[in-house]
């Protein structure tokens, strides 16, 4: 996770995260955003989470870290780039505090990843990604699940 450098949000925890390039796959603008803010190579996974907001939407993935920018080691050695003020690792079973994190969809990811996902997986099953939708109703706001998380 890297702690975020610019607005909005400046100083809370995030996943690597930015706009993808024209002509990018989602896949690798993931891949890029994460050596661009964290220094570490990944191979984006299975399709973790998939967030509908107003104005944009996050497409979360699993990712195997193969390296950083510094090398090799266990895990390898994670650091920030310059939209970055800190990047570390984090134990799904003891991710920063609730108020630390940048955005909702953060909580929503570690989340699902820790109760669904990442077992999932461990067990040889397929994943099936999350999905939830922000639904602005006039001055009302709701959230809808289509996972049951």
């Amino acid at each position: 996770m890297c702690r975020r450098g610019i607005e909005p949000r400046v100083g809370k925890w995030g996943f690597p995260q930015g706009f993808m390039e024209l002509g990018e796959s989602t896949r690798g603008g993931a891949a890029r955003e994460t050596m661009e803010e964290s220094g570490a190579a990944v191979v984006p996974g299975a399709l973790l989470a998939v967030y509908n907001l107003p104005g944009q939407v996050q497409i979360l993935y699993l990712a195997e870290v193969k390296g950083t920018s510094r090398g090799g080691g266990e895990p390898p050695e994670v650091e920030c780039g310059p939209e970055s003020l800190e990047a570390a690792y984090f134990a799904l079973d003891d991710p920063p505090e609730e108020d630390e994190l940048a955005f909702p969809t953060v909580k929503w990811a570690l989340e699902y990843a820790a109760a669904v996902a990442v077992p999932a997986a461990e067990n040889g099953e397929p994943i099936v990604p999350q999905q939830r939708t922000k639904l602005v109703f006039a001055e009302e706001v709701a959230f809808e699940d289509e996972t049951g998380l």
